[in-house]
C-alpha cells in the first residue's frame, strides 16, 4: 500500500482545523463559566443601587459629622425620589465621631470614619433604603441602595 502526500495533506489539515475549532469552543465555554459570577454580581449590584451623587462642601469640617451626613443623605434621597415625611432616618448610635461624640444616625466604617451609611425607613410601605456616604476633603459622595 502506498500513500500519496497530496491525499494525506487535506485530511491532516481538516483534522487540525477541527481540533482548533474544538479548542476555541472549549476555551469560550471555560471563559464564560469563569466570567458568569462576575457578570451576575455586576447586574445584581446595578439593580440594587441608585446613581452616585457628588456634592462639594464649602468650608468643610475636619471629619464627617453626623449632621452633615444626615443632611446630605436626605438630599440624595430627595434627588432619587424618596423624600418627604414617609422616609425617616433610623437612629443608630453604635459609632462615634473622631472627636468622641456619639453619632445619632450615621454608622461609620471601622477603618475609615469618613465613610459610613444611614438607614431610612418608610413605615407606610415597610421598605428601607440605605444611603452610603463618603467624605473626602470637602467632597461628599452618596449612593442609595435597596436593602435586602
Amino acid at each position: 500500500m502506498h500513500l500519496y502526500p497530496e491525499e494525506v495533506a487535506p485530511n491532516s489539515r481538516l483534522h487540525h482545523m477541527r481540533r482548533s475549532a474544538l479548542f476555541i469552543v472549549v476555551l469560550g465555554v471555560v471563559a464564560g463559566i469563569a466570567l458568569l459570577p462576575r457578570i451576575i454580581n455586576s447586574w445584581v449590584v446595578q439593580s440594587r443601587s441608585g446613581p452616585l451623587h457628588v456634592y462639594h462642601i464649602d468650608d468643610p469640617p475636619d471629619f464627617l459629622t453626623d449632621d452633615l451626613a444626615i443632611s446630605t443623605a436626605q438630599k440624595a434621597m430627595e434627588q432619587d425620589g424618596f423624600s418627604g415625611p414617609l422616609w425617616s432616618p433610623i437612629e443608630d448610635d453604635r459609632t462615634a465621631s473622631p472627636n468622641g461624640s456619639r453619632d445619632t444616625y450615621l454608622v461609620r466604617n471601622a477603618i475609615n470614619p469618613n465613610h459610613g451609611y444611614i438607614l431610612f425607613w418608610n413605615e407606610q410601605e415597610k421598605r428601607s433604603r440605605i444611603v452610603q456616604i463618603e467624605f473626602d476633603d470637602g467632597r461628599m459622595t452618596c449612593q442609595l441602595w435597596i436593602s435586602k
